[in-house]
């Protein structure tokens, strides 16, 4: 592992300690993995959800690619089965907007099945010649709540 890698994930795991540190007792916490979780637009990470009423939660989230972001999310049925929409913005994509239909699995288990949106100014793949990068992504994401 080279030195800028190891400062990365130095950096990361601090990151990901302040951020379980700092949420509060009313905070839901989620580990989520699969094809673009909705919060971050995430291949995996962790997220922290705070109500803001019975159907909007604003979040933060720490996972990859999206290193950390934040948004609001609105839910038809937090708990249960419904439909979801995601906007937010992140350090891996600027913006980005997600719809998904959410399944509840089990107790704290749940199945996420939609599409997202992104504009990224920065994107590893993306021409040289272009200054941002718009991408519709699938979303299918496993997310266990503690």
């Amino acid at each position: 592992m080279n030195v800028s890698n190891r400062w990365l994930l130095a950096s990361l795991l601090l990151v990901f300690s302040i951020a379980h540190a700092g949420a509060s007792d009313g905070a839901v916490r989620s580990i989520h993995a699969g094809v673009l979780h909705p919060n971050g637009i995430d291949l995996f990470g962790y997220s922290v959800e705070r109500h803001m009423d019975n159907k909007l939660y604003w979040y933060y989230t720490i996972g990859v690619p999206s290193v950390l972001a934040i948004g609001i999310t609105h839910y038809s049925n937090r708990d249960g089965n419904g439909l979801t929409a995601t906007l937010g913005a992140g350090l891996g994509y600027s913006l980005y907007v997600a719809i998904a239909y959410q399944v509840k699995l089990g107790n704290k288990n749940f199945l996420k099945l939609g599409a997202a949106s992104t504009l990224a100014t920065y994107y590893p793949f993306a021409p040289s010649e272009v200054s941002y990068y718009v991408e519709t992504h699938p979303v299918i994401a496993y997310e266990y709540r503690f």
